[in-house]
């Protein structure tokens, strides 16, 4: 996720940096078209993608039969949200 803040505004600097854990990317000069420079920020999210399917194989003889199978679970892939945001 990337966002840009002034750097004349404080508040957005510090709710973005200390309460929600974003960092200093870059300064962009003359960002905004007053001509002053924005912070470029980001931050990295984790997604983690819960899909535990459970899969319930019937063969004829049941559960205990020679057929079945135990169900390997699927592992979990983490994919990262890109978004961009612009903050005044």
């Amino acid at each position: 996720m990337s966002l840009h803040v002034r750097k004349s505004n404080r508040a957005a600097f510090n709710l973005y940096t200390e309460t929600l854990g974003y960092k200093i990317h870059d300064v962009e000069a003359k960002y905004y078209a007053d001509g002053e420079d924005a912070y470029d920020m980001r931050k990295q999210f984790k997604v983690k993608q819960s899909h535990h399917h459970h899969h319930h194989h019937h063969h004829g003889g049941g559960c205990c039969s020679a057929d079945a199978r135990p169900v390997e679970a699927q592992p979990e892939s983490k994919s990262e949200a890109k978004a961009s945001t612009k903050v005044e």
